[in-house]
């Protein structure tokens, strides 16, 4: 059982394996615009999608020093809503998320599994509280990890491009959570207008 109470095989191999099966059986392709508010410093085209900002501090679906991530939200209002959480979780003044630049990305990928379908995460043991429950600790990989971070490193491993997750942040939100290291040829992350986007600093 992981550490967050569902039952995803975290530490079980032959569990994992099953699991693993179970993921590339069922990512499917997923294409449409996604939406990410990012601050100056952050919203060059080059970082922007590049996952490394991620990779370094962890998020809620990567493991922290792992594999870079690149978060995205299917509409506006959601995007904002996880932008305004993560100054808040650190204690930040909000004007401090300002200017932040609104980001349009075009979005091709082709291993995509959808986890706001609720017989995926039946199948994996996940339940939706640890879908959406606060960031988990870094766990190394241990068998008590957390079902997010074990399906994510799992579906990583794997070659998945990307998980469709429920935000946590606002009531049917949907968030997209990229590999970029996954991405396959035929696969894009298109930035709209990235010529208006700030400097790299």
């Amino acid at each position: 059982m992981a550490k967050d109470g569902s039952n995803f095989p975290a530490g079980d191999s032959h569990k994992t394996k099953q699991a693993t099966e179970y993921v590339v059986a069922h990512a499917k392709a997923f294409s449409g615009d996604a939406f990410r508010f990012a601050n100056a410093g952050y919203a060059s085209a080059d970082v922007l999608i590049s996952g490394y900002g991620a990779m370094q501090h962890g998020g809620r679906w990567n493991p922290p020093g792992e594999f870079p991530t690149t978060y995205l939200a299917l509409d506006v209002e959601t995007a904002w809503a996880e932008k305004l959480h993560t100054f808040r979780h650190y204690g930040l003044p909000l004007e401090h998320c300002l200017p932040a630049s609104l980001v349009l990305i075009r979005t091709k990928l082709f291993q995509v599994l959808d986890l706001t379908t609720a017989s995926h995460r039946n199948r994996l043991g996940l339940t939706a509280d640890a879908m959406t429950a606060g960031r988990p600790p870094a766990s190394n990989g241990s068998k008590h990890e957390s079902a997010r971070y074990a399906l994510a490193r799992l579906a990583h491993a794997a070659g998945i491009e990307g998980l469709l997750v429920p935000s946590a942040r606002r009531p049917d939100g949907k968030n997209l959570v990229v590999f970029p290291q996954n991405l396959g040829r035929r696969s894009e992350l298109i930035i709209v207008n990235p010529e208006s986007l700030p400097k790299r600093r």
